[in-house]
């Protein structure tokens, strides 16, 4: 046995002797004692889960920006080729464009959707301003009544989403 678990057992053994004297105060501090280990397990706890929270927001934030970065890989494609062909098929374009919407908060993306909004405005100005509408109320931070009074065909014809 070495001198710190000697040392360790004997403040112990003077702890029991302390409340063998006065079992009134000693009950009082004993219970003081318990709740403030009580706080400090809480508390180390609670902050435990706090850290493990943000450590897994963290990663969903990273993995969520990985998942854009591979959208805007594969939207390019397929806009790059609309545009290419000069593509007028409304399905193809609005299949794009409503899966490219999920993902705006990309700046890549945000890009590729203006531009194929852009493009779209010619085949079909009314759908057009129906996914600039779908952008903003999705992604503007802005509140609606901060924004200009303009019908939805002159901020169509602006061509910005």
């Amino acid at each position: 046995m070495d001198h710190r678990e000697m040392s360790h057992k004997a403040h112990k053994w003077l702890k029991m002797v302390q409340v063998v004297k006065d079992p009134d105060m000693n009950r009082t501090n004993r219970t003081l004692e318990i709740k403030q280990k009580k706080r400090v397990r809480t508390k180390s706890e609670t902050e435990s889960r706090k850290d493990d929270l943000v450590k897994r927001i963290g990663e969903l934030a990273k993995e969520t920006q990985e998942l854009a970065r591979e959208a805007v890989q594969q939207y390019s494609a397929e806009v790059e080729a609309i545009l290419k062909e000069q593509g007028r098929d409304s399905m193809r374009i609005e299949r794009c464009l409503d899966g490219m919407l999920d993902f705006c908060f990309d700046h890549g993306m945000l890009v590729l959707y203006k531009r194929l909004c852009r493009y779209y405005l010619d085949i079909d100005p009314e759908a057009t301003v129906s996914y600039v509408n779908a952008y903003r109320e999705m992604w503007d931070e802005q509140e609606p009544s901060k924004r200009d009074k303009t019908s939805p065909t002159t901020k169509c014809v602006s061509k910005e989403p």
